[in-house]
């Protein structure tokens, strides 16, 4: 879907608005796809534009390139995907990098999120639902683009924004004009950019590593060149917690992975086919998709609870599968990898519950089996398109949605609804979320 950030026309604006902001005050329209990020009512009237100075928006940009570029949404937001509704509440420093309106708070600019979803970015619009009497931008949206034309469409606000102060010599004049070469110099350079995109999972600055916690950007630029962009360490820096002790984790669990002979792989030929077009394909559509292609070609039973993680593994793609419980001090679900021409899982050795293991699993076996080409992957609570996918194939290969609607539907005389949802969980050996959130999902035909 299309992002138009448009600009229509210069506004003329008093002459003891600062010089900076005179020269880029601009009336402008931003669509996503057939949503308005600019469509508000102010005092009664309705209107489809704004008018702000886009040497502000043009600052905050460049502040936060990196981070709108590669930054995932929060871990802790509700859903599996984050939407307008659940980043409603987000709030604080994530906000900050994020939400155009932040750039200046008294411009009442629009709420429009813009972060990382994997190999993608979201445009999130946040409408003013409860705002004051005033301005109140009316639209909500959630588009996702290629990253490539997020750049553009971004870069374009920039470009505008210097060509109009060509002739401006102020302090924030001079300061874009440098911001915005350091950036280009740093997509020439390969192990700059990397950096880059690894400071901005993150959310911090490349530019200004003093302001860093001790010993990050250290450990970030002695990593030999490939290391900061493989899958283990977008896994890694996506997760996002404790940054302090990214460096330390990283050591630990790199000894791990090495302790059990983890490495890349190929995807296997037997699961190969129908990943043309997958990455068009939803998140949580593409892990339904594989968890239903696998059980049907290991000869599952559309309703059969699956007690034994191996067997549709072997059945369907000839791969050998061992899950071992490990110790190692890091909130993660499950690391995967490959030993020779097997496939393996280990999880925490902790009290998660059987059921919850199973579904930890599952999870390091999908984004073993279709992204364990770059090397082994954590399984984590990002919010990023691989591990939602993961999550989707995890319940859909445990529990498969319809055949958990029928077993539901079958116990409506005899039980209220949540020890349905408990029972139905017994007999799959899956945790009671799972179950409800499947029903759930099937019942809005997802």
């Amino acid at each position: 879907m299309n992002v138009n950030l448009r600009n229509i026309e210069r506004v003329s604006v008093p002459q003891e608005i600062d010089v900076t902001e005179r020269e880029t005050w601009t009336r402008m329209e931003w669509r996503l796809g057939a949503k308005s990020a600019t469509r508000l009512e102010r005092d009664g009237s309705e209107q489809q534009t704004i008018a702000a100075p886009t040497s502000v928006i043009a600052t905050w940009l460049l502040e936060n390139w990196w981070s709108l570029l590669y930054e995932l949404a929060p871990s802790d937001v509700e859903g599996s995907a984050p939407d307008w509704r659940s980043l409603d509440a987000v709030g604080g420093a994530w906000r900050h990098r994020h939400s155009v309106r932040t750039a200046d708070s008294s411009l009442r600019l629009p709420d429009l999120r813009v972060f990382s979803n994997g190999p993608t970015v979201t445009w999130c619009l946040v409408p003013d639902a409860n705002a004051q009497v005033g301005t109140r931008y009316l639209d909500q949206a959630n588009v996702t683009t290629p990253r490539a034309d997020a750049i553009t469409s971004l870069g374009q606000v920039i470009r505008w924004t210097l060509d109009a102060l060509r002739d401006t010599d102020t302090e924030i004049a001079r300061w874009l004009r440098s911001r915005w070469t350091a950036l280009q110099n740093s997509n020439q350079e390969a192990a700059e950019a990397e950096f880059c995109r690894a400071a901005g999972r993150l959310g911090l600055d490349p530019y200004d590593t003093g302001q860093w916690p001790i010993g990050v950007a250290d450990w970030m630029a002695s990593a030999p060149s490939g290391t900061l962009d493989s899958a283990f360490s977008v896994d890694l820096l996506g997760f996002g917690r404790d940054i302090d002790d990214l460096p330390s984790v990283d050591r630990a669990l790199r000894a791990l992975m090495a302790r059990h002979h983890l490495e890349a792989h190929e995807v296997p030929a037997a699961v190969r086919d129908g990943l043309d077009g997958a990455a068009n394909t939803p998140a949580f559509a593409l892990g339904y998709q594989r968890a239903e292609r696998l059980r049907r070609n290991a000869r599952m039973d559309a309703e059969s609870p699956l007690t034994d993680l191996a067997l549709p593994l072997h059945n369907a793609a000839a791969v050998v599968f061992r899950s071992q419980t490990v110790n190692f001090n890091a909130p993660l679900s499950a690391i995967g990898g490959w030993h020779e021409n097997s496939l393996r899982v280990l999880t925490p050795r902790e009290p998660k519950g059987r059921h919850r293991s199973r579904f930890s699993i599952a999870r390091g076996v999908y984004l073993t089996l279709w992204g364990g080409f770059n090397g082994p992957r954590l399984a984590t609570d990002a919010k990023d398109r691989d591990q939602q996918a993961a999550r989707a194939f995890a319940a859909e290969l445990l529990a498969p949605r319809q055949a958990l609607v029928r077993r539901v539907d079958a116990l409506r005389h005899t039980m209220p609804i949540d020890d349905r949802y408990a029972c139905v969980a017994a007999d799959y050996h899956v945790a009671v979320d799972v179950v409800r959130r499947q029903v759930e999902n099937a019942r809005a035909g997802r």
